[in-house]
């Protein structure tokens, strides 16, 4: 069955799935600079550091939206 918070959930797991791989490779032709440095090292070395950050969040919410759908499955 398919409820409106279940759509709901679908979308944003789409979402947060999606946006680790626009960050890395789609954005990467755009931000394909040495300079502005970041902390002294070139800005596209940074956004890819940036990236692996993005990448765990993601995946940490990910991870807790599947394990409470998990939870409520058990419980009924």
């Amino acid at each position: 069955l398919h409820t409106a918070g279940g759509e709901l959930t679908m979308a944003i797991r789409f979402i947060l799935s999606v946006v680790p791989f626009i960050w890395t490779i789609g954005m990467l032709p755009f931000v394909n600079k040495v300079y502005p440095m970041i902390f002294g090292i070139p800005f596209v070395a940074a956004w890819i550091i940036g990236g692996c950050f993005v990448s765990f969040g993601c995946l940490y919410v990910l991870y807790h939206i599947h394990g409470s759908k998990k939870a409520k499955e058990e419980e009924e």
